[in-house]
């Protein structure tokens, strides 16, 4: 006699379990953005704003008057006040031609263009981002030692007053771009490195100069003035780098990060609208132009970018300060 087929009983518990894993979901992203919200952001804020703010107190208690009095040159009181101003400031006078011209000859000494042009030579196909962070050489400790002695020794003094608080140097590299580097693409608009971006450090302080003459067609730097994103939303981006998840904690953080609700989220530093549509939203980009040894500073937490460089050569000094 033939026995009846056997049925299949639903295990007790498996109607529920799209449920329950949308229970443990909802538990995980809960927990993730209280350690977001309660431990991870409120930390990055003292790091980075909370120790820049009390630099700044200091700076104006105890270095302030001091520094002003340094401040001689008519060219850097005029470089402090359009940076007052406009969050950026450029003078072609600032550097004298004999200063330029020592500043000059120590590129060539140390080889900085022979080296960034050799290197570029084997980075054909790679990326624009990475084609231009590759291509760029850093001064060695010797090299910058030497180009602060040849600048005007009120160069970081100035610096510090625009910034309103001290300063130390972290880099001073040379680079470079030519109408064939590498380029990318958003929308209508082409760079030859990132599109316009934010930094991604807040305690930044930059400065920019041309070691060439740089006009509208080869490649100006350009920022959009009153573009920085409110501090709330540094925050978020700042939070989101992996490079903030150090030591015996980085697993758990990296899981909780991966379950932050997205809209919590701002995942970079880079923007992903064409230069058209920034415009109409904050009006004409300021662009540095001039000649040779055109000195900049900006803040580079409002949105910038090298521009495309369609026609000669563009080479730079980029200092960077925290």
């Amino acid at each position: 006699m033939r026995k009846p087929a056997m049925q299949s009983v639903p295990a007790a518990g498996s109607a529920a379990s799209p449920i329950a894993r949308a229970a443990v979901a909802a538990g995980a992203a809960a927990l993730a953005s209280v350690w977001w919200f309660g431990f991870h952001l409120p930390k990055l804020f003292v790091k980075y704003y909370g120790v820049r703010a009390a630099k700044k107190l200091l700076y104006a208690i105890a270095y302030r008057r001091g520094s002003d009095h340094r401040i001689t040159s008519p060219d850097a009181r005029r470089l402090l006040a359009d940076f007052a101003e406009r969050r950026i400031a450029a003078s072609e006078t600032y550097l004298d031609p004999k200063t330029f011209e020592a500043l000059d000859a120590l590129v060539d000494e140390y080889g900085l263009r022979e080296t960034v042009r050799t290197r570029k030579a084997t980075l054909a196909g790679a990326q624009a981002a990475d084609y231009f962070h590759d291509s760029q050489e850093k001064l060695s400790p010797e090299a910058t030692e030497r180009l602060f002695g040849i600048l005007p020794s009120d160069f970081q003094t100035t610096l510090e007053a625009a910034r309103g608080r001290r300063l130390r140097l972290l880099s001073v590299t040379y680079h470079e771009t030519n109408p064939s580097d590498a380029m990318v693409r958003v929308g209508d608009s082409e760079y030859n490195a990132h599109p316009f971006h934010t930094d991604g450090n807040p305690k930044f302080a930059k400065v920019l100069i041309y070691l060439t003459n740089v006009g509208e067609v080869s490649g100006p730097f350009e920022m959009f003035i009153d573009s920085r994103f409110s501090l709330f939303q540094e925050l978020l981006r700042l939070g989101y780098r992996s490079k903030q998840f150090k030591g015996k904690q980085r697993g758990i953080a990296l899981w909780a990060r991966r379950r932050v609700p997205e809209r919590l989220r701002r995942e970079t530093h880079l923007w992903d609208l064409d230069a058209v549509t920034l415009e109409a939203r904050y009006g004409p980009p300021q662009r540095v132009l001039g000649p040779r040894g055109t000195v900049a500073f900006f803040d580079g937490m409002n949105l910038h970018n090298g521009s495309r460089n369609q026609k000669e050569r563009r080479e730079v000094l980029h200092f960077v300060f925290v």
